[in-house]
């Protein structure tokens, strides 16, 4: 996200609050008509600003100053509005006079930061570096059903776990401890002095490490480049990612845990970003293949190779003051080119078309801290191997998820640009096949520091 949507964005919050109540909009020619008048011009800027229409709400807000030199929050939103309309430097001036001023320290941190932001939009590279490590509790590691089909699938039996319990007379369901650490980085770079067109990137290196089970633990290394064009309120990128991923996993023949089983991921997408007043429509499609190796027999690893397609639309915009919701649609193909019919076709999922359903909802509380809810619905129908015939696997699956995060400096002194955080997370899978019905559940707890570089 860029420093101008994140700008707009929390004006937007403001301005849509405080114009929801207003039932007959304000016309230029009876602001215009009215430059003493206060409210009717600031609703006038509010109103203008809500509908994307900055140069008249720009006009507004500076009837507003004229007619009280001394309104702050006047001299605040024109301020504001200038950064948005690539005029940030021209208010630098009035920005360092009102640190001159004996103001409350809300007002001159309020200043301070906007100094920081038209620095930051003046920047050619904005970056933001995050570190992250955590540790997760899961009810189900070993992604554990009760009952496992038999080869015709007419008759079930007790599920058999060889990656975990290897050898023991009585397996189960398994909880785990787990630990997570990654570092991140992502941002842009303008390729133009108005950084209409620029390259988008991020990196990634991630570990996880569990105490009992091993074949949730990983190492990935991802990365990413785009290049993206804005005209007006639309924004275009293209762009690819290529991510490594090396799992612990177990052998076939032994059915132990003895070799790492690797995957390499390549990506290229397409997106499309429309702003439409207060809303934002997004557009992608995206083109991955996956290719593993590492397993003892490389028949095996090529069986779960596939080419996934999918096209996503998100919808996000305000509800009210600190409120953001967002819904989509996404559609996914994945094939397994390498597998045709009858006893060789594809398994497990890899000849697949799933349709998913997602809605999160966004608030910032009113200390700072914020709180993201998640809901999907996915329905997928793939291709299930049996002995003779492939059969269709119909598996839909609800994911709810809370995550709370807080500001560690406000609750412990000299912690600056440290988050604190904690949620809940739970999966529920139906299928028709039953080694595809579980419930898992997870919960977790992490520490994050961001920082935010510019040049």
């Amino acid at each position: 996200m860029t420093l101008k949507k994140v700008i707009k964005g929390s004006l937007l919050a403001s301005v849509v609050a405080s114009t929801l109540n207003v039932s007959v909009a304000v016309t230029a020619s009876e602001a215009e008509a009215q430059p003493e008048n206060v409210d009717l011009n600031r609703t006038f800027a509010q109103e203008q600003f809500a509908a994307g229409n900055l140069a008249d709400a720009l006009v507004g807000i500076e009837r507003v100053i004229i007619a009280n030199p001394l309104d702050l929050s006047a001299r605040f939103f024109r301020i504001n509005l200038m950064v948005l309309l690539n005029r940030g430097s021209e208010v630098v001036g009035e920005l360092e006079t009102i640190l001159t001023l004996s103001l409350p320290e809300a007002d001159l941190q309020r200043a301070r930061d906007l100094l920081v932001r038209i620095e930051k939009a003046n920047a050619k590279l904005n970056m933001q570096v995050r570190f992250k490590a955590g540790i997760e509790y899961i009810d189900n590691a070993n992604s554990w059903t009760d009952q496992q089909a038999t080869a015709d699938a007419s008759v079930f039996t007790d599920r058999v776990d060889n990656v975990n319990q290897v050898g023991v007379a009585d397996p189960k369901q398994l909880d785990d401890v787990g630990f997570v650490t990654s570092l991140s980085a992502n941002g842009t770079y303008g390729l133009s002095d108005d950084k209409a067109t620029a390259l988008k990137f991020s990196g990634l290196v991630q570990t996880k490490e569990y105490v009992d089970t091993l074949n949730k633990e990983a190492t990935t290394l991802s990365g990413s480049l785009g290049l993206q064009h804005r005209v007006d309120s639309t924004t275009v990128e293209v762009g690819a990612s290529l991510a490594s991923i090396d799992r612990v996993n177990y052998t076939k023949a032994a059915s132990k845990v003895a070799v790492n089983t690797d995957s390499d991921i390549t990506t290229a997408y397409f997106n499309l970003n429309q702003r439409l007043k207060t809303v934002s429509v997004n557009y992608k499609f995206a083109e991955t293949d996956i290719e593993n190796d590492g397993f003892d027999d490389p028949a095996d690893a090529k069986q779960y190779d596939f080419t996934s397609t999918s096209h996503a639309i998100t919808v996000l915009a305000p509800v009210r003051k600190g409120l953001l919701v967002q819904g989509g649609l996404t559609y996914a193909e994945a094939r397994n080119a390498d597998q045709t019919s009858g006893v060789t076709a594809a398994r497990n999922g890899t000849d697949s078309d799933t349709t998913t359903l997602s809605g999160a909802a966004f608030q910032t509380l009113a200390n700072g801290d914020s709180l993201v809810t998640r809901v999907s619905y996915a329905d997928s129908e793939a291709l299930y191997k049996l002995s003779t015939k492939p059969r269709v696997k119909e598996t839909d699956t609800l994911t709810v998820s809370l995550e709370y995060r807080a500001d560690l400096n406000r609750l412990v002194p000299g912690m600056e640009g440290w988050t604190l955080g904690a949620g809940v997370k739970s999966v529920m899978a139906d299928s028709n096949i039953v080694d595809y019905e579980k419930d898992t559940n997870t919960v977790n707890a992490f520490i994050e520091r961001k920082w935010d570089i510019w040049k």
